[in-house]
């Protein structure tokens, strides 16, 4: 449909016959072909989020997403509720307390690094996508 448009609108441009293709049409009148534009486009445009938004994994180490990160502050207090002051030096025995504590120590780690994983995954399947991008 986009080619359509950009077709009648480069016939009108230059001042062509209807009969004339697109690709002439297009160098005639000095268009881009509009699925180059688009791809272009998106390339730039995920291009730049990559730069903004590195990976995780690369940037953050285990521990800081564990214990300090803000990210994950909402998990950790609704996990671990209003003592949701885990450290270093607590994690051990604060799992030691009872079942229920060890349980919840052990799903709140299970659910970080499951999402830095899945964060991960998705940024190397973008990287990848963008790269087969023909141009």
């Amino acid at each position: 449909m986009l080619k359509r448009i950009q077709r009648l609108l480069a016939i009108r441009i230059c001042g062509a016959y209807r009969t004339i293709s697109l690709k002439v049409v297009l160098v005639i009148a000095g268009l881009i072909p509009i699925e180059r534009l688009a791809l272009e486009r998106a390339r730039r445009y995920l291009h730049t989020i990559n730069d903004e938004y590195p990976t995780m994994a690369k940037m953050i180490p285990p521990q800081h997403a564990i214990f300090e990160c803000r990210m994950f502050e909402h998990e950790r207090i609704l996990i671990l509720g209003n003592e949701s002051n885990l450290t270093p030096k607590n994690f051990i025995p604060r799992k030691l307390r009872n079942k229920d504590e060890w349980g919840n120590v052990d799903k709140l780690v299970k659910l970080i690094m499951k999402t830095r994983e899945d964060d991960e995954w998705d940024m190397q399947n973008t990287e990848a996508w963008i790269k087969q991008l023909p141009f």
